[in-house]
């Protein structure tokens, strides 16, 4: 076993030719990012309602600290059946089946239509608590079932949408 040690404290562990191992006592600065997740969907997914749907199955993070998370999301075609529809985007964070919403966008798409564009929207939270499973999702719903809003529809129906969630240390 070979170890790396600095004033006493183990930084990095290496067992025969395994990976070295950073060690439990290394304090990572502040805005380190501590781990990330994936989504990725390739599904179109539409509303016409205001019932909130997701194009997501969301993703669950256990946190190693109590630091803040990035929730980051990318839709690469939106669009809209009218000048007046548009959407309304929301995060969904889920802690021991209760969630909070906090809201991402509003009025997405209005006054154009069909003009499949690229969407993005992030948020942080505040400090959230260690060792707790949250589960992360981004919704949307037509505004006033003011018409169809839909993801993923660039052309020929190629799009993806991506969502990025990242532990944040604070």
């Amino acid at each position: 076993m070979a170890n790396i040690i600095l004033n006493g404290k183990t930084v990095v562990t290496q067992t025969g030719n395994d990976e070295p191992l950073i060690g439990g006592n290394v304090v990572f600065p502040a805005g380190h990012v501590i781990q990330t997740f994936v989504e990725i969907d390739g599904i179109g997914t539409s509303t016409d309602t205001t019932t909130y749907v997701t194009p997501f199955t969301g993703i669950d993070i256990t946190m190693i600290g109590n630091n803040k998370v990035l929730v980051m999301v990318f839709f690469s075609g939106f669009t809209t059946a009218s000048t007046s529809a548009r959407a309304y985007f929301r995060l969904a964070q889920t802690l021991g089946g209760s969630t909070t919403h906090y809201p991402l966008a509003r009025d997405v798409g209005y006054s154009v239509t069909d003009i499949r564009m690229p969407v993005s929207m992030a948020h942080q939270t505040g400090a959230l608590s260690s060792g707790a499973t949250y589960t992360f999702n981004v919704e949307f719903q037509s505004v006033s079932s003011s018409g169809a809003v839909s993801v993923n529809v660039p052309y020929d129906n190629a799009g993806y949408s991506t969502l990025v969630v990242q532990e944040i240390k604070v």
